[in-house]
């Protein structure tokens, strides 16, 4: 059953991407996804109760400010 849980979830991913590059851009894109994983990241500290270090904020801080840096200068 846990295989087509993850085959639905796969296709629903599929699907929001096409429609994603669909409405917008490709850097809307890269954008979302690189947010989603800033998400799961933190997700993950919260599901296993892990303290957050300085370098782990340091790191999610670069990745988010990377991307606002890039989406300036392309714009």
């Amino acid at each position: 059953m846990a295989w087509l849980a993850g085959g639905i979830v796969a296709a629903m991913i599929n699907l929001s991407q096409f429609l994603i590059i669909g409405s917008t851009s490709v850097l809307t894109f890269n954008i979302v996804g690189i947010v989603k994983t800033v998400a799961i990241i933190v997700l993950s500290w919260y599901v296993e109760h892990r303290e957050v270090g300085m370098n782990d904020i340091l790191g999610v801080s670069l990745a988010i400010g990377g991307s606002f840096m890039y989406a300036q200068l392309k714009s």
